[in-house]
């Protein structure tokens, strides 16, 4: 997530993130475009980097905040223990499901 935060201007601050390319050369690619009249925020919820990458802010005075998360996956190589080890786990979370009572007239 790339925001603004307190004391921005209302002026376009372009972020943009230096990495280097299959040949080992510098690239910048710019990914956002903040500005806090209209655009103060912006996610890069599915926008995946492979590090090392350098957020820079190429235009505006800032000052604009990143967060995120690191998230690490491994895939297993034997997918039949992942599936058996789910299955028991949705099986073990259902619970059966009892007729309802049925309620005799109120007095």
């Amino acid at each position: 997530m790339l925001c603004l935060t307190e004391g921005a201007k209302d002026e376009c601050n372009v972020v943009e993130i230096v990495a280097q390319n299959h040949d080992h050369q510098e690239i910048a690619v710019p990914v956002a475009n903040l500005k806090l009249s209209c655009q103060p925020m912006l996610s890069l919820d599915d926008f995946q980097l492979q590090p090392p990458v350098t957020f820079r802010l190429r235009s505006g005075s800032g000052p604009v905040r990143i967060t995120g998360r690191h998230q690490i996956v491994t895939v297993s190589s034997d997918v039949s223990e992942e599936e058996e080890g789910s299955e028991k786990a949705e099986e073990a979370e259902l619970c059966p499901i009892l007729p309802a009572k049925k309620q005799r007239g109120r007095s």
